[in-house]
């Protein structure tokens, strides 16, 4: 890894500090090569979703321009705050 393992990003500490107002209890990430999420609050539409069906929700792209887990570019990781 570029970084430590287990060391939050700027990102994620925003994300818990400033969460989304949606009403979506569940998620799946997409399997489209996307790097997006659909969000839903309905439990039938979330066992379509993890089936590949994406026709009913919210999709929500990656905002923060990082890549799976083997990382964007160098220095991407970098705690600058």
């Amino acid at each position: 890894p570029l970084g430590p393992i287990c060391c939050p990003g700027k990102a994620s500490i925003e994300a818990v500090l400033y969460p989304a107002e949606i009403d979506a209890l569940y998620f799946v990430l997409k399997d489209d090569g996307s790097n997006s999420h659909f969000f839903t609050a309905d439990y039938d539409a979330f066992l379509r979703a993890r089936d590949g069906d994406y026709s009913s929700g919210e999709s929500v792209e990656n905002e923060t321009g990082e890549e799976g887990e083997e990382g964007g570019e160098e220095g991407e990781n970098e705690n600058t705050w």
